[in-house]
């Protein structure tokens, strides 16, 4: 939280960390503990959507509810109740949502989307800041690198694990 010397009001700095999380895993986990420690609340926004993966005659599905429960338990377990919050959101885009999220903020405070290191160039939020400015919002937009865990986690990988 920032305070505005000029004005004596408190500022937010949210986090929002779209993303399909299935499963959700260490390296997520890891991130959203590392982005909680330079914020006043992430936000991890989970997308509707089912992931399966295929494995010869076996298809393992990990389901929205299966990707909140076990958010819900790394939460609870590590003592970052009301830190982190892992929701599902409503439209099948989890980077739409952050956006969605931006336009229901108050000027002033700072909206920080989450992505991974591995994903440097991913470009879903390469205007994000020009969003915000066009629609007059007032909200700035930071995009720090989550540093990656070890062991080359992956969703992926844990689907064939299961």
């Amino acid at each position: 939280m920032q305070i505005d010397e000029d004005e004596g009001e408190t500022q937010a700095d949210i986090v929002y960390v779209p993303g399909s999380f299935k499963p959700p895993h260490k390296g997520h986990f890891d991130g959203a503990k590392f982005l909680a420690d330079i914020a006043d609340e992430v936000h991890i926004l989970i997308s509707p959507l089912p992931r399966a993966e295929h494995d010869g005659d076996n298809r393992i599905e990990v389901t929205k509810e299966q990707s909140e429960e076990l958010w819900t338990l790394y939460i609870r377990e590590n003592g970052l109740v009301g830190k982190i919050k892992a929701y599902v959101v409503d439209v099948n885009s989890p980077v739409k949502a952050a956006y969605d999220f931006m336009d229901g903020m108050d000027e002033g405070d700072t909206i920080i989307l989450g992505r991974g290191a591995k994903d440097e160039a991913d470009t879903r939020f390469a205007n994000a800041q020009n969003y915000s400015d066009k629609n007059n919002l007032g909200v700035a937009v930071e995009q720090p690198l989550i540093p990656m865990s070890s062991g080359n986690i992956s969703g992926t990988k844990m689907r064939k694990f299961i």
